[in-house]
């Protein structure tokens, strides 16, 4: 009978988590410059790469920090996408890349004798897929529009930020809206997506992503308490010996209410 009932509760706890899905934090500060607890933060990449999901009234905010080099560099040269699904779906249609890369920045032989850093040419945004938007390629530190920053800190991480107004996904929050059909999808290190032309889903098996805030295990792994949250996947590789891109899903997000 114990072990009957040990399993219902067990049974019982896993759907409970499957049901919570990401759950963001509210952000009293619209700043790119706040300051994440290190309890707030998912991870993947054996803690190389943290990532977190924020919100106020009028945006969703998803911060990173990437604390290895090598996936600094892929980042900055690849470029990132964060893929959107309203209906709740792990779907390649609707993206916003930022940054582009400076593998496919248009500008990135402009100057050749005196190239500007990776970092610098971190400063456009391309949408993908978006339906009724005219302009597709704007500045990132825009005001008026989905706006992202990137820069190293004191401690030679990359930090990230992105800023999506909710109204360009087309879904209002209110304080009932509790779950919404939301889902988010960090890519790097894979080629670009022509405008209008989403790359086909992978289907590898989700690896371990896990929160950090419940109890960790030694090192920067992420916990051992903590939910999966997300899933990452490893596609296909671009090119022969290169390392494959990196996908990482963050399923019904919970936005948080002040």
């Amino acid at each position: 009978m114990r072990t009957i009932v040990t399993f219902l509760a067990l049974v019982f706890c896993m759907t409970l988590s499957a049901q919570k899905g990401v759950v963001s934090k509210w952000r009293d500060n619209p700043s790119a410059d706040l300051k994440i607890p290190e309890s707030d933060y998912l991870s993947t990449k054996k803690g190389k790469v943290l990532y977190a999901v924020t919100n106020d009234d009028n945006n969703i905010y998803l911060d990173m920090k990437v604390s290895d080099v090598p996936e600094q560099n892929r980042i900055l040269k690849m470029g990132l996408t964060v893929w959107v699904d309203t209906e709740g779906k792990s779907r390649k249609e609707v993206g916003i890349k930022y940054p582009i890369g400076t593998q496919f920045n248009r500008q990135r032989n402009a100057n050749v004798i005196n190239p500007p850093s990776p970092l610098a040419q971190a400063n456009t945004i391309q949408l993908i897929g978006f339906k009724n938007t005219e302009e597709t390629r704007f500045p990132s530190d825009n005001t008026d529009n989905i706006r992202g920053s990137v820069k190293y800190d004191n401690d030679g991480n990359l930090v990230y930020n992105l800023c999506i107004p909710l109204n360009k996904l087309q879904v209002e929050k209110t304080v009932d809206a509790g779950q919404l059909p939301l889902t988010l999808g960090i890519e790097y290190g894979a080629p670009p997506a022509m405008p209008g032309q989403a790359r086909p889903m992978t289907s590898m098996a989700p690896q371990g992503v896990g929160g950090r805030g419940g109890g960790r295990s030694s090192g920067r792994g992420g916990s051992r308490g903590g939910m999966n949250s997300g899933g990452m996947s490893n596609a296909p590789a671009p090119s022969s010996g290169a390392p494959p891109p990196v996908m990482i899903w963050m399923k019904n997000i919970n936005l948080a209410t002040k």
